[in-house]
């Protein structure tokens, strides 16, 4: 289970506080925090940093599973501005691994899953081995398309690309072309699947407060407005080269009112 989980660690660039943030809890009837998504921001290579800690942490069969208090869990102590979650443009994911249906524990599994869904906007994904047809898992993972089943633990490596390609496909994930046409995927060679960040819109410093905003729009529809094809065509007032520079870097000049 833990080489899965570092697999798909492995598929995502970069890790950390300008990508993807990992967090991981193990449960059997109490649930156990192991890290929380911005524990390894800090580090100097957060990814491997992640994998480590994935590493660290113990894992042993267990015949009781109180799946509804783990979400709970992670809902209210892991997806916490403190605990690195609320950053723009950031998709939550939620992957519930288990080998059976809830058996224990007090919190109902899909009450804290639509929760989930409706305060925390996560989409949840549920990775079931030997437990196929489950409707509560089905219903944990907010449908069937959420549900990715195995028969065996030593098989849940065949499901990374088909779980981030689903994950990719609800957020702003960009796959970028591989050398052969195509759009390949980072753990199969190809290249990397990015999570891309918010950018800062920078105006330079000397950029004149008492600009009038109105007359720029008038000289931008003026630009675009006319009868023929063409940058400004049609319009007395045509662009000078000045107008690539940044705004107030040069004097620009406005069209007269009418």
């Amino acid at each position: 289970m833990k080489e899965f989980m570092i697999n798909i660690v492995n598929e995502f660039d970069p890790v950390g506080a300008t990508g993807t943030q990992f967090a991981a809890l193990c449960f059997s009837v109490v649930p156990k925090p192991h890290f929380y998504l911005n524990d390894n921001n800090n580090d100097a290579d957060p990814k491997q940093a992640t994998k480590d800690d994935i590493q660290a942490f113990s894992t042993a069969p267990n015949s009781r599973t109180a799946i509804g208090d783990a979400l709970k869990e992670v809902r209210t102590s892991f997806l916490t501005p403190e605990k690195g979650i609320g950053r723009p443009c950031a998709q939550c994911f939620v992957i519930v691994i288990t080998d059976g249906e809830q058996n224990t524990g007090t919190a109902d599994p899909i009450t804290q899953a639509n929760k989930l869904r409706q305060n925390k906007n996560c989409i949840v994904y549920v990775v079931s081995i030997g437990t196929a047809n489950s409707v509560q898992l089905e219903n944990i993972a907010g449908g069937q398309a959420n549900v990715f089943s195995v028969d065996m633990f030593n098989e849940l490596n065949t499901l990374v690309e088909g779980l981030v390609q689903a994950a990719c496909s609800n957020s702003a994930c960009v796959a970028f072309p591989d050398n052969n046409g195509g759009h390949g995927n980072h753990h199969y060679g190809g290249n990397r699947i990015l999570i891309p960040v918010p950018m800062p819109i920078m105006i330079p410093s000397d950029y004149p407060v008492n600009r009038n905003q109105k007359n720029d729009l008038k000289d931008l529809i003026s630009l675009i407005k006319g009868t023929k094809h063409g940058y400004g065509y049609g319009n007395k007032f045509k662009p000078s080269v000045k107008h690539l520079d940044l705004p107030g870097r040069v004097p620009v000049k406005t069209q007269p009112q009418p």
